[in-house]
């Protein structure tokens, strides 16, 4: 209706790009015009998590043949938190899913061509995909030795990170801030603090990561699969 990003969620006052950049969001439009219902979204959220199944298929039945790999894909589909994540309300970040596991098979496979179509999208979906982004830029790096490559997605993905939450989403928010920020508060009131502490005060890094809670909730998602993808490798 040309009202770009206005919310109806009742705990917000302003433009949702206060809160997150899910510019991605905007290609879900059309789909309203087709078929004007909240379904929409509840089929999109299982199709779009299901498709990040078929690179995870491809790779292990070059590793493992037909079957293991078929297995592999299942159990995938099937594992718990997967099926927590369709059973709950809509989240943009699922749609990152299907574009961030094929980048990863492209970047295991050295295609950077490919690898590009799906990663650079990505960054659509939410202001954090960028750390993702960045991560497979190490993999271009350290796993398949392309430097200029990896290096430029690093950058690319780290740029997007701080453009969004340091001047976009602020932007657009009433209070001039990136409020999830706060979550870390404890390391620093900016982002410069924040990574200058996360090294030189390791305890208090580890402090606030190693909690009761983030240690049970590691152990919910690992614990179904044997703790297995700690000792992956490709």
């Amino acid at each position: 209706r040309g009202r770009w990003f206005a919310t109806s969620l009742e705990y917000y006052f302003y433009n949702f790009l206060g809160d997150h950049l899910s510019l991605a969001l905007t290609f879900l439009a059309p789909l309203y015009w087709i078929y004007p219902n909240a379904n929409v979204l509840v089929a999109l959220q299982p199709a779009a998590l299901g498709l990040a199944g078929i690179p995870v298929y491809w790779w292990a039945r070059e590793k493992t043949g037909p079957a293991p790999a078929l297995a592999l894909a299942l159990a995938y589909l099937l594992y718990t938190p997967m099926v927590y994540v369709i059973a709950i309300d809509f989240h943009d970040i699922v749609l990152a899913a299907p574009l961030l596991s094929f980048a990863a098979f492209y970047t295991l496979k050295g295609n950077a061509w490919r690898f590009a179509v799906f990663a650079f999208p990505v960054l659509l979906v939410k202001e954090e995909v960028g750390l993702f982004v960045a991560m497979l830029g190490l993999y271009w790096m350290l796993g398949q030795r392309r430097w200029r490559l990896g290096a430029g997605t690093v950058v690319m993905g780290m740029a997007w990170v701080l453009v969004a939450t340091k001047l976009v989403i602020p932007s657009f928010n009433p209070d001039g801030q990136y409020y999830y920020l706060g979550r870390y508060a404890s390391l620093g009131a900016s982002h410069e603090e924040l990574a200058l502490n996360l090294f030189l005060k390791p305890s208090q890094t580890l402090a606030s990561m190693i909690t009761t809670e983030k240690v049970r909730y590691v152990l919910h998602i690992l614990t179904p699969l044997g703790f297995l993808p700690l000792f992956g490798h490709s």
